[in-house]
């Protein structure tokens, strides 16, 4: 079992959810506010498996840009980005402040 954190294109978050709650091996899918717009928990009897689901069921989801697996409590070496993943106010918002650009200050 894993939690997996999603950013998903916004105003998208609820057909996401929708779309997630589909598929078997989520348990559960919730919209969330913060860093991330939704968690998921999904089951899976192995890492490998685990990594499959994440990569062809999840990541391919119309409206997702990135996800993040939480295993355990500590990142996991599966912790990826979407390749359509844009770098966005929204994101930059939310990043600490040595890892945002100053422009015009």
């Amino acid at each position: 079992m894993a939690f997996v954190l999603i950013n998903a294109e916004i105003g998208s978050e609820d057909q996401v959810v929708k779309e997630l709650k589909s598929v078997p091996q989520v348990k559960e899918a919730y919209m969330v506010y913060g860093v991330y717009d939704i968690v998921a928990k999904v089951a899976a009897d192995s890492m490998d498996k685990l990594k499959e689901i994440i990569t062809w069921k999840v990541r391919h989801l119309n409206k997702v840009k990135s996800t993040l697996l939480e295993n355990t409590g500590k990142r996991s070496p599966l912790t990826t980005l979407h390749p359509r993943r844009r770098t966005t106010a929204r994101s930059e918002e939310n990043c600490c402040s040595s890892h945002r650009t100053n422009y015009g200050s």
